[in-house]
């Protein structure tokens, strides 16, 4: 139950990550989401849906996946692929915001893993944090 909990709390927490990061490129630097043909709100849940599945992927993954050293940089090149992998996806269905100029792509592509990258970070904190936490209740109650 507890592996539960912290994996749908690393979820929820590199999901609020993405989804930040995602409205702040695209709706404050870019302001692209004004484009958009259909209702702002269904887009928004929809987006809130694949962050969601896309940081319980992570999450499922930095929880596994506990290297000794560098955990932080390992954890993040992960989000950086599966960033990659994600736009990579979009880009063949189509499903990009930019107009499709080789430019626009690079730096889409460039954002899409950086946003990635931020989120897996953030999760790959949360576990940090919360091993520690336990870490050093065990040494308390040994006292």
């Amino acid at each position: 139950m507890k592996r539960l909990t912290r994996l749908f709390i690393g979820s929820i927490l590199g999901c609020f990550s993405m989804m930040s990061l995602s409205y702040l490129w695209h709706g404050v630097v870019l302001n692209d989401i004004k484009s958009l043909q259909y209702d702002l709100s269904i887009f928004l849940g929809l987006l809130f849906l694949l962050y969601l599945f896309i940081s319980l992927f992570l999450s499922f993954i930095v929880s596994i996946y506990n290297p000794k050293d560098n955990k932080l940089f390992k954890h993040t090149t992960i989000g950086v692929f599966l960033g990659f992998l994600i736009y990579l996806i979009a880009f063949v269905l189509g499903v990009s915001f930019s107009g499709g100029a080789l430019n626009h792509v690079v730096v889409d592509f460039t954002w899409q893993m950086i946003e990635q990258a931020i989120g897996t970070l953030t999760i790959s904190v949360y576990y940090t944090v919360v091993y520690r936490l336990d870490k050093v209740k065990k040494m308390q109650s040994f006292d």
